[in-house]
């Protein structure tokens, strides 16, 4: 064990947390938070009696457990030089992981055990009101997609169908060929919500068009349907259906062997974008802007995205990422 944790201050670390205004519940051995990175609910325990942290769910992925210090930072926002001289004293250049660990000290028999994991993928069938794209009852779905600038002929290639009862174009999420949900994107001007998402689908463990990556030397991170289609010229386009981009779909980007990934998040996914070029560590990042005079990928030709991509700008963890209204 590293000598330097007998010397965290728990009283430091208590006040800090319990005077914080952060919502946690309190077990028997731990302070139990929802995990800011994952999402998930009850997931994040900090234990009192050493401050060791772990999430279980995010552990698994990408070993986000250690000293309490980087718990806080995500729980709290506040910088890790300012948090470790509340709770040592003093600024701490050591590493933050460390896993020799007996799971069980962080809670008791009689709790919920936290390392069950949750939201499986499961496969699904799309309902019998979900028409492909060639059949006559696909007409205004066709005329949508195409009013959009997606032809009917490359949608195909995705497998997007319509619903006429929905009156929703449907994008569906597969990886490895098997469906798991879809986004039900409505075709009406000023429905809310613009987008639905499948029940059942996890949508933090998932990315739609993920056998896009295959073979690809690069991946393209969007957020919505529209975004990840115009990309298709370019190939590597994923979609992760929300500005939020889980550890879990990060892991998937970088375990599917690109190189490359081009962040092409809206605007004002600004702290989202400056959170994944720090993630992505050891891969070649650049962020992939929409042209003067289009708000997002969205809105630009299939051939004008391949331009800005052949443009897109190199970034690392010093750039500053701004959102100005």
């Amino acid at each position: 064990m590293d000598p330097l944790l007998n010397e965290i201050d728990v009283r430091a670390l208590a006040k800090l947390i319990e005077g914080s205004g952060l919502d946690y519940k309190l077990g028997k051995k731990s302070w139990i938070f929802d995990c800011p990175r994952c999402g998930k609910k009850n997931k994040l325990y900090i234990r009192r009696s050493d401050g060791r942290f772990v999430c279980w769910y995010c552990a698994k992925i990408d070993g986000f457990e250690g000293r309490p210090e980087y718990a806080l930072r995500e729980l709290l926002g506040l910088p890790l030089e300012d948090l470790r001289f509340k709770l040592y004293g003093i600024g701490l250049s050591a590493g933050g992981s460390f896993i020799e660990f007996d799971l069980q000290d962080f809670w008791d028999d009689d709790e919920e055990d936290p390392t069950v994991d949750d939201d499986p993928l499961i496969p699904v069938t799309f309902p019998y009101h979900f028409y492909d794209l060639d059949h006559p009852f696909s007409k205004k779905g066709r005329e949508y997609l195409e009013a959009r600038g997606l032809p009917a002929n490359l949608c195909r290639e995705y497998d997007i169908r319509y619903s006429p009862i929905q009156r929703r174009v449907i994008f569906p999420v597969k990886m490895g060929g098997t469906l798991y949900g879809w986004q039900a994107r409505t075709i009406l001007p000023g429905v809310e919500p613009k987008i639905l998402t499948s029940d059942d689908l996890p949508r933090d463990r998932a990315l739609m068009f993920y056998d896009r990556l295959r073979g690809s030397p690069h991946a393209i991170i969007v957020e919505g349907p529209v975004d990840g289609l115009k990309c298709h010229l370019v190939g590597g386009n994923a979609v992760t259906m929300g500005k939020a981009v889980s550890r879990a779909q990060v892991r998937l980007v970088v375990e599917s062997g690109v190189t490359r990934v081009y962040l092409g998040l809206d605007p004002d996914a600004a702290e989202e974008t400056a959170r994944l070029v720090r993630d992505l560590y050891g891969i070649d990042v650049y962020v992939l802007e929409p042209a003067r005079g289009y708000e997002d990928l969205g809105d630009m030709p299939l051939e004008g995205v391949v331009e800005q991509f052949h443009g897109a700008q190199r970034v690392t963890a010093g750039h500053l990422f701004l959102y100005v209204k």
